[in-house]
């Protein structure tokens, strides 16, 4: 009985008020009539912890505020259409009337002055704060809501399955990553949908290392078996995205942290023509290293996304102006890795014409339409133009160039890269780059789970790629150092395979090609050593990352 009651204490002051906005968001009402009064409370609420002496008045279906403070002084009137009866689904229920900034009256020791231009600036600028809260967004929060609820719903079952395939207690964090779908963040640090892509070794060990568990936390807080807390996940994600410079992204040029998409609602982008006059607005979706020919026969074939229907099948809903956007922009927030002008993901162009097939986009480009850097729609239904910006001097620059040299790529026909170990000679890679063109993926509009799901498929099978070929330092051969020797002329001086491995030879390096096999069943990777030379033996050692569960390559 004594311990009932002491857990019971516990989960109530877990549970309790003062814990519930940093767990469960702010309680915003789902009823529209009791949105107006949510809305007035917190402006109200807002004004007085801004330091500001609040006076409310209401005037038939006008909320008028007047908050003063020693310097300024606000005016602020909000229309209630619930009392007018004009409010409907399509329309939102409270609109800000009027806002505007004046000075506090002067004193016998101030000079009066007159209305300065900052005045009306910051007016336009609450206003515009003041609009982008008050609209019906209750609906909006809701939508993310359920969707996160279904997303979370997805990630409890396959942990589970994940940790009984495993034989343990909790599936391993990077191991689900790997073979589950993306890991749902809601409300990560705004009322959006994060999606955790991956996570680095490094990250996901100094979690493991620093996650503590007790047995009723665990049952409140993550009912996932997963054995990192998913509080301490949230926290450690949020934490790097709250303070980008204190802890970015990437934490050094070599290595990140993690990998995330945003889903959100937000306003359609700007009109920009970028082919045919009359073509559309342009999601500024791609940013993007042109290339003068077309590889659409190249283009990767997936399986989008297992049978689960109920909740794969939902369709966000439309609003007028505004559409639902996958954001991977954020991934390049430390602007040191996989940097663009727009920031995100850096992918070749087959797999971008992938995503664009499954959003709805036709991939393919003529020689006229590329020179204007477009993708078109077919149908022309969406007026949807997905532009991808020029590069001076950048033609011919792979996806390989791209996430290799960040800062400046040049094209490079091959590259090197040597790894110390300290049990065995070091290693020296070569790989041919790629002739695929590089894309920085952004934003992209969806609108539905399954196409997020998709998308998220093909990015994550791109994030294993980059991160594996991130471990090394890869440089152009003939650009940073002395060109790789020409092993071929030296065939008849070099030792077998026999020799060292048996250790009678012990060589200054080993040769070890690497090479990146992209096809429409699997992708994988090559490792071959010593060089492949023509009748010699050789070690091949693959990679595959659809051989086995997702992502299992042990």
């Amino acid at each position: 009985m004594e311990r009932a009651k002491r857990d019971a204490k516990t989960r109530q002051e877990i549970l309790g008020p003062k814990n519930r906005p940093q767990l469960y968001g702010d309680d915003v009402p789902y009823s529209r009539l009791l949105l107006p009064e949510y809305i007035t409370t917190r402006l109200e609420a807002s004004a007085s912890a801004a330091g500001l002496e609040v006076y409310k008045d209401e005037e038939n279906d006008n909320t008028v505020f007047v908050c003063g403070g020693k310097v300024l002084v606000l005016d602020v009137t909000l229309l209630n259409h619930t009392r007018s009866g004009l409010s409907n689904d399509s329309m939102p229920t409270i609109s800000l009337t009027s806002l505007k900034i004046s000075h506090a009256l002067p004193t016998d020791d101030t000079p009066v002055h007159g209305p300065l231009p900052s005045d009306t600036l910051l007016s336009a600028l609450l206003a515009s704060d003041v609009n982008a809260f008050a609209p019906e967004g209750v609906r909006w929060l809701r939508e993310i809501g359920l969707v996160a609820a279904d997303a979370e719903n997805i990630t409890r079952q396959e942990a589970k399955a994940v940790a009984t395939q495993l034989s343990l207690s909790y599936a391993p964090l990077d191991i689900f990553l790997r073979r589950g779908h993306p890991l749902p963040l809601p409300h990560l640090t705004r009322p959006t949908l994060t999606f955790l892509i991956e996570i680095s070794p490094r990250a996901y060990l100094t979690l493991l290392r620093g996650s503590q568990r007790t047995s009723l936390s665990d049952q409140i807080f993550t009912p996932e078996p997963f054995d990192v807390r998913l509080p301490d996940i949230r926290s450690f994600v949020a934490s790097r995205l709250s303070h980008r410079q204190t802890f970015p992204v990437y934490s050094s040029e070599s290595e990140y942290l993690f990998s995330i998409a945003t889903l959100s609602l937000s306003p359609n982008p700007t009109v920009k023509l970028l082919g045919p006059e009359g073509l559309g607005p342009s999601y500024h979706l791609l940013q993007s290293q042109p290339t003068a020919h077309d590889s659409s026969n190249d283009a990767i074939k997936i399986d989008t996304l297992p049978s689960i229907d109920p909740i794969i099948k939902h369709t966000f809903p439309s609003r007028v102006g505004e559409t639902w956007i996958l954001d991977f922009s954020i991934c390049s927030a430390s602007g040191v890795e996989e940097s663009s002008e727009t920031g995100g993901i850096w992918m070749r162009q087959s797999a971008i014409k992938e995503i664009a097939r499954i959003v709805g986009i036709s991939p393919g480009m003529s020689a006229e339409f590329l020179s204007s850097g477009g993708l078109s729609d077919d149908t022309m239904s969406l007026g949807v133009n997905v532009g991808y910006g020029h590069l001076e001097g950048s033609r011919g620059v792979s996806w390989f160039d791209c996430l290799v040299e960040r800062q400046h790529p040049v094209p490079s026909a091959q590259y090197m890269a040597r790894v110390n170990v300290p049990s065995h000679p070091s290693l020296q890679f070569t790989t041919a780059a790629s002739t695929d063109p590089g894309f920085a993926l952004g934003r992209v509009p969806v609108a539905s789970m399954r196409q997020v799901h998709a998308v998220l498929e093909i990015v994550r099978d791109h994030c294993w790629i980059n991160h594996f070929l991130r471990t090394a330092n890869w440089r152009p051969e003939n650009y940073y150092g002395p060109p790789i020797p020409d092993f071929s002329s030296l065939q008849d001086d070099m030792p077998d395979l026999d020799s060292v491995l048996s250790g009678a030879y012990i060589p200054n390096f080993i040769p070890v090609t690497l090479d990146v096999q992209f096809s429409a069943l699997t992708t994988k990777m090559a490792l071959v050593f010593p060089l492949p030379f023509p009748a010699s033996r050789s070690v091949h050692c693959l990679l595959p990352w659809t051989l086995r569960p997702t992502g299992d390559c042990r």
